[in-house]
C-alpha cells in the first residue's frame, strides 16, 4: 500500500450517528401539544391514555394539585397537608350553609306603613245565653224540650247540678226528639231556622274609625234570657272581631253588663314571601278562611258525612240546613268523631295552610263600671238605674293611621345556596362546576383506555395459540 493512498484519521469524514428507536428522554415540563411525540407510534392505546393524563394535569384547577405532581418529595408533603386543610375548610363551611338552608330558613323584616284610612273590623256580639225564651214560648215549646234544643250545642259543664240535669234529659231523648220533630212539622220549620229565630247575636258594621271611632250602647235583654243547663252561668257576652282574610278572630273579649268598655285597636299584617315548603302558605283564599276553621271542618267532615247533619256550633257547616239534634249528636256524631281522631288530626294538619297575607287586630281593652251615683245625681229614676245595670257602652277606634308589617322571606334561596356553596369551594380549593366535569370525563377516558388495552392484549396473547391449534 502506498503512502499516498492512506488518509489521515483527522481528515476522514465522520459517519452520522444512528437514530434511537426507543423512548426519547424529554423534559419534565413538556407542553401538552407535544405529547404525541413522547411514545412509540405503534402503541396507540398507551399513547392516548398518556395524553389524557397529561391534559388532565394541565387543566385541572384544584389548588396545589400540580404542585404535588411537579415538586420535590420534601415540598410535596407540605402541599399534601395544605390541600387536605383547604378541602376540609371547604367542606366544613359548605356544610354549615346547607345546615342553615335545611333548618329555620326564615328572615323576618319589621317595618311600618302609613294609611290614609283604615276600615274597622266588624263586631259580633253574642251573649252567653244563646236563645230568646220568648221565641220558645211563641212556638209552645216547654222548658224540658227547650233544654233539649240547647243540648244541640256541645259544651262543658261547670256545676254538678248541670250534669245531673243533662243526664235526666238524656234518658228521655227519644221521646223529646219525636216531640221536637212534631213541633217543627207543625210550624213548617227546620231546627236551623228555629235556632236562627231564637238566637241572640248582633253584627255591627262600620266603614272606618280614627280618634273617636264609633261608640255603641248595648242594653242586654236579661228578662228574655233562656238559661240553659249546658252554658256558663254568666249574664255577660262575648265580642268577636271579624276581619278580612281571617274569619272571626278567636281572641274574644268577655264583657260583663254595667261597664264602660274602651277598645283601642292597632293593626298588624303578616306577609309570607317565597317561604320554604315546610312553612307553606296559600294566596287567594276566601275572605272567611281561617286555619282554625279549616282544621274544624277537616276533623268533622267524616262524622258529618256519615250522620248527614252538622253540629250547631260548627263554623263551616257541611249541611247548613240540617243541624244535628242532641240525639244525633250523642248516638251518631260523637261515635264517628272520636274514632281514629289522632290519625285524622295529623292528616288535617298537613292540609290546612296559613294565608300568605294575614291581618291581625291587636286589642287592648279596659273597663270601668258605670256609676249609679252619677245617674241619680242628674235625676235618673229607678228604671234608668235598672237599665244602666244591664247596659254596656263601647268605644271602638284605631289608635293611629298606620300599621306594622312583619314580612317573612326565605333567607337562603336556591340560587343563593348555589352561589354561597360554590364560593366556599372555589375560595378554598379553586374548583368549579367545569372542574368536576373534567374530573369525571378524563377519569372515564383513562379507565376506558385501561380496560380496552387489557382486552386487546388478551386477544393478542390468545391469537397465536388458537392459530397453532388450527394448523394441527
Amino acid at each position: 500500500m502506498s503512502w499516498d493512498n492512506k488518509i489521515p484519521e483527522t481528515t476522514q469524514t465522520p459517519k452520522p450517528p444512528k437514530r434511537s428507536v426507543g423512548l426519547q428522554v424529554t423534559p419534565r415540563f413538556t407542553s401538552i401539544y407535544r405529547v404525541s411525540s413522547l411514545r412509540k407510534p405503534d402503541d396507540k392505546i398507551f399513547r392516548r391514555r398518556y395524553e389524557h393524563i397529561e391534559i388532565f394535569k394541565q387543566v385541572f384547577t384544584l389548588h396545589g394539585f400540580r404542585d404535588i405532581i411537579l415538586c420535590s418529595r420534601k415540598v410535596r408533603c407540605f402541599w399534601i397537608f395544605a390541600l387536605t386543610v383547604t378541602c376540609y375548610l371547604a367542606l366544613h363551611h359548605s356544610g354549615k350553609i346547607l345546615e342553615r338552608f335545611n333548618g329555620i330558613n326564615i328572615m323576618t323584616n319589621l317595618f311600618t306603613k302609613q294609611s290614609q284610612g283604615l276600615r274597622l273590623p266588624d263586631l259580633i256580639i253574642c251573649p252567653f245565653n244563646r236563645f230568646n225564651k220568648s221565641v220558645f214560648e211563641t212556638y209552645e215549646i216547654h222548658s224540658k224540650l227547650a233544654q233539649y234544643i240547647e243540648l244541640s250545642y256541645a259544651s262543658p259543664q261547670v256545676l254538678r247540678i248541670q250534669k245531673q240535669k243533662i243526664l235526666g234529659i238524656g234518658r228521655d231523648y227519644d221521646a223529646l226528639d219525636d216531640e221536637l220533630q212534631l213541633v217543627l212539622q207543625k210550624n213548617n220549620l227546620t231546627l236551623t231556622k228555629l235556632m236562627e229565630l231564637a238566637s241572640f247575636c248582633w253584627l255591627i258594621n262600620e266603614t272606618s274609625g280614627f280618634g273617636q271611632g264609633m261608640r255603641i250602647t248595648i242594653v242586654l235583654p236579661l228578662h228574655d234570657y233562656h238559661y240553659a243547663v249546658n252554658q256558663i252561668p254568666c249574664d255577660g257576652f262575648m265580642i268577636k272581631l271579624a276581619n278580612e282574610n281571617g274569619g272571626i278572630d278567636h281572641a274574644v273579649q268577655n264583657v260583663h253588663p254595667g261597664v264602660y268598655l274602651s277598645l283601642p285597636v292597632s293593626l298588624h299584617k303578616k306577609e309570607y314571601t317565597n317561604v320554604p315548603k315546610k312553612y307553606d302558605c296559600r294566596d287567594g283564599l276566601s275572605d272567611n278562611y281561617n286555619v282554625v276553621y279549616c282544621m274544624e271542618s277537616c276533623l268533622t267532615s267524616e262524622a258529618e258525612s256519615h250522620c248527614k247533619c252538622s253540629p250547631a256550633g260548627a263554623t263551616m257547616k257541611m249541611f247548613p240546613e240540617k243541624v244535628c239534634t242532641a240525639k244525633e249528636l250523642w248516638t251518631c256524631f260523637a261515635e264517628v268523631y272520636f274514632k281514629n281522631l289522632t290519625a285524622r288530626e295529623d292528616t288535617c294538619d298537613k292540609q290546612c295552610f296559613q294565608n300568605c297575607n294575614q291581618w291581625k287586630y291587636i286589642v287592648t281593652p279596659s273597663t270601668s263600671p258605670l256609676s249609679e251615683v252619677a245617674v241619680r245625681a242628674i235625676g235618673g229614676t229607678e228604671e234608668d238605674i235598672e237599665k244602666l245595670r244591664r247596659s254596656v257602652v263601647i268605644d271602638f277606634y284605631y289608635t293611629q293611621l298606620e300599621y306594622d308589617v312583619t314580612q317573612h322571606t326565605e333567607e337562603i334561596t336556591m340560587s343563593s345556596l348555589l352561589a354561597q356553596v360554590g364560593g366556599q369551594i372555589s375560595l378554598f380549593t379553586g374548583l368549579s362546576l367545569v372542574s368536576f366535569l373534567q374530573f369525571f370525563i378524563y377519569s372515564f377516558l383513562i379507565l376506558y383506555d385501561l380496560i380496552y388495552n387489557r382486552i386487546v392484549r388478551n386477544i393478542k396473547k390468545s391469537a397465536p395459540s388458537s392459530s397453532r391449534r388450527l394448523a394441527l
